[in-house]
């Protein structure tokens, strides 16, 4: 039978169930576009028959489940776009192919890939130079998630030491983000979590977190890991790195604050409550992970419910229908929101009988079935399961949560060593224990402690890994590509969190790392009586400057926003600071001071958010009069989060002197390519608040390329952006010499490598 040449299956975003298998049977199809359906199961198989497919569309669905080997059959294939579904697996190990044709060009020393996987591969590799490869926002379990994500390379070794090695391990893990407002509670409800008890703090000014606590612990028989985040306005940026996918938010909100209710024939009751959560910030951490992760998992927990009057299942209500207003407001203005779940776990992490002020209180949250801290009105409630189980637990038994990962052997080795370096454990012990095959006799006594790494130079990591490896290998362990599974490790401890890489130094414990960051973003410094300035716990040591030299720079840290390095010494000794300064600087956290004699090193996130007055005059002295050659705007809906501009403007200050700056705006003169260091052009990026706009101008001869490099330049530091946010509702537009006003940004960010202008030259439109 011979088919109608078919282009594409119109969108009417009304395609519900599974993708019909006939579709393979169309052998002269070229476009398959199926995006933003309600398609689920799996890809069929049959669609590898499809000889003359082109394009294969099938993003933002429900589809699970691998991707079919036969589509390393579409040689003709130019687009694959998969993003936003739920699929697991690049390919199921678990599939027992018979690799009958397989030549030996693909093998490893422990067996081949299948010929089948290497096909997909090879079609992938060279899609991706085309840039119409899309497979993110999937919870990748085989390869992980982390590995998709650094490209194709890492994918292919993933698979090679996968096939490479005799044992494959499956792991899991459940990752649980406590966020909101200071003093909401979130550090009693996490020591409690861990204690299984109600175990309370003391005064949140007193005892607040700085920064982030990561704990792990065991909840409900899962391994789970709890980042408590800092509520502090100061951290709200540098805590985006901890909203990662997969992860369960939890977001704390002190029920206290609602003890006073509007009459019941008040319709303004639901305006107040979304006042009052605005008010606590349940609104701001709201917008930052629909921002960042949208689409994801969020638990609303009511704390602090015994200083509550009356009934505290309706103020569980109240707080749950005021967040939704807000939610489905964002919806009706097109931006993506989370998932926020059914139902407000109360809970109180005060012993029984007495509340935070010593009051005898009404209600029972001691349930024999439930959590000690989970809050009941009536005793024997059961409407509504116990927060531990609802963190390690999906709604409607719909499973566990967490991350899934099928792992080969020596990459659960690396993760094993890893963690013994943080752990202070013996690695080679650890090892043997989880090993399947060891006969060496190894106990729980063997794995006794040793050393505790918080941080490690890349060198020494090395160097212990390659002992442990060999040390392992004389017990009979032999670990497959070892340089390959340590980089794996790294990745999977990165992405989710766990850890921060530098091309010199690894922190292995963000905790550590929170602790030594706590004086640049501190909002706890002490003067002493004798003109000291005690900085707090700094790492292992506290530290107090006396030195007047380095009191004056701790000043000007406070005042200006400018870190020196000698303040950086005393901060971070014994070459601490050596690794730290360029870790922030790959952050986007802090740009070098032109000129300045002291050799400061700016932090935005230190400045207040107006425009000082002095700034604002010499940027709008230096604009007036003047037309700029390109000027470009972003207008984003809510506005941006907060730490993202700093990050944009301090990777725009890496194109030249930087004349002046605030917490929003940078002006810098540039001249790239020239020899003699004249400066061919300038740049003014601002952000305002009010209007929620970033505006982006570029001053110069457009007869030269400095101006044009500039403004693909600050492109590239907004896609970042977008990247990193990408549940951002924006649109923008580019006046330029060719197009004037008329130029918009297609609302679809690509990679940041995609803008060049590197001549008098533009496209019409730009696809951002």
């Amino acid at each position: 039978m011979r088919n109608t040449h078919v282009n594409f299956l119109p969108n009417p975003q009304c395609y519900a169930g599974g993708i019909p298998a006939s579709l393979g049977q169309l052998s002269e199809l070229q476009q398959l576009i199926l995006w933003k359906n309600r398609l689920s199961g799996t890809i069929p198989e049959t669609l590898g028959n499809l000889s003359a497919l082109v394009s294969l569309r099938l993003s933002d669905n429900s589809l699970e489940g691998p991707i079919p080997k036969e589509l390393g059959n579409l040689t003709q294939l130019k687009n694959l776009i998969l993003h936003n579904n739920n699929l697991t697996a690049l390919w199921d190990h678990t599939q027992n192919v018979q690799d009958v044709n397989h030549d030996g060009g693909d093998s490893m020393s422990g067996g081949p890939m299948p010929s089948q996987l290497c096909r997909l591969l090879d079609l992938l590799e060279s899609r991706e130079a085309g840039r119409h490869l899309s497979l993110n926002s999937n919870p990748w379990a085989e390869p992980p998630e982390s590995i998709v994500a650094k490209g194709l390379k890492s994918v292919r070794g993933y698979f090679e030491d996968l096939f490479a090695d005799h044992c494959r391990i499956k792991r899991r893990g459940v990752k649980v983000v406590l966020v909101g407002q200071e003093g909401a509670g979130k550090t009693s409800l996490r020591q409690s979590m861990k204690a299984n008890k109600a175990t309370p703090t003391g005064e949140w000014k007193e005892e607040s977190t700085v920064f982030a606590d990561v704990e792990p612990m065991k909840l409900e028989g899962s391994s789970v890991r709890v980042y408590d985040c800092a509520g502090q306005v100061a951290y709200t940026g540098l805590l985006q790195m901890f909203l990662t996918p997969r992860s369960v938010c939890v977001l704390v909100c002190n029920a206290g604050e609602f003890r006073q209710q509007l009459g019941s024939d008040n319709i303004d009751q639901v305006e107040e409550d979304c006042r009052k959560l605005e008010g606590l910030r349940v609104c701001d951490w709201l917008r930052s992970i629909s921002c960042r992760v949208p689409g994801n998992d969020v638990i609303l927990v009511a704390t602090k419910c015994d200083l509550v009057n009356g009934n505290v299942e309706e103020t569980g209500q109240r707080i749950e229908h005021a967040c939704r207003t807000w939610l489905s407001s964002w919806v009706r203005n097109g931006m993506d929101s989370v998932r926020l779940e059914r139902h407000v776990s109360l809970t109180s992490c005060f012993p029984i009988g007495a509340s935070e002020h010593g009051e005898s209180r009404r209600g029972n949250h001691a349930l024999k079935q439930g959590w000690a801290c989970d809050w009941r009105d009536v005793e024997g409630d059961m409407s509504s399961p116990s927060l531990l189980y609802r963190l390690v637990n999906k709604p409607d038994q719909g499973g566990l949560r967490g991350v899934q990962m099928v792992l080969p052997r020596s990459w659960d080795v690396a993760l094993t060593f890893l963690d013994s370096l943080e752990y202070g454990r013996h690695p080679v012990e650890m090892v043997m224990l989880k090993s399947p095959d060891s006969d060496s006799g190894a106990t729980e006594t063997a794995g006794g402690t040793t050393t505790v790494y918080q941080g490690i130079t890349v060198e020494e990591l090395s160097a212990r890994w390659q002992g442990t490896v060999d040390e392992l290998g004389r017990r009979g362990i032999t670990v497959t590509n070892a340089e390959n599974a340590l980089e794996g490790a790294l990745s999977i401890r990165e992405f989710d969190g766990s850890l921060v890489c530098h091309e010199k130094f690894v922190f292995l414990d963000v905790v550590w790392l929170a602790r030594i960051l706590k004086p640049l973003l501190n909002h706890k410094d002490q003067e002493m009586f004798d003109g000291r300035v005690n900085l707090g716990d700094t790492g292992d040591t506290r530290i107090t400057l006396d030195d007047p030299s380095d009191i004056a720079s701790w000043d000007r840290l406070k005042n200006e926003g400018v870190l020196e390095p000698r303040l950086a010494d005393a901060i971070w000794p014994d070459g601490l600071s050596e690794y730290v300064l360029p870790t922030l600087a790959s952050l986007g956290l802090i740009f070098p001071l032109e000129n300045d004699p002291a050799e400061g090193l700016v932090v935005l996130l230190r400045l207040k958010p107006h425009r000082p007055e002095s700034v604002g005059e010499v940027i709008d002295t230096f604009c007036s009069g003047l037309t700029p050659a390109f000027r470009a705007s972003w207008k984003v809906f809510l506005g941006v989060p907060p730490g993202a501009v700093e990050k944009v403007l301090t990777r725009c200050c890496a194109l030249g002197g930087v004349q002046t700056f605030w917490r929003y705006g940078v002006l810098v003169h540039g001249g790239l390519g020239v020899q003699d260091e004249r400066r061919t052009f300038a740049v003014v990026v601002e952000y305002s608040s009010t209007d929620n706009e970033l505006v982006a101008q570029v001053f110069g001869d457009i007869s030269r390329p400095g101006p044009w490099m500039a403004m693909s330049y600050v492109m590239s530091a907004v896609s970042l952006m977008l990247v990193d946010f990408p549940g951002l509702r924006w649109k923008g537009s580019l006046k330029c010499p060719q197009h004037g006003d008329g130029m918009l940004f297609v609302n679809k960010v690509s990679p940041p490598h995609a803008y060049r202008l590197w001549t008098s030259e533009c496209p019409s439109s730009l696809h951002f």
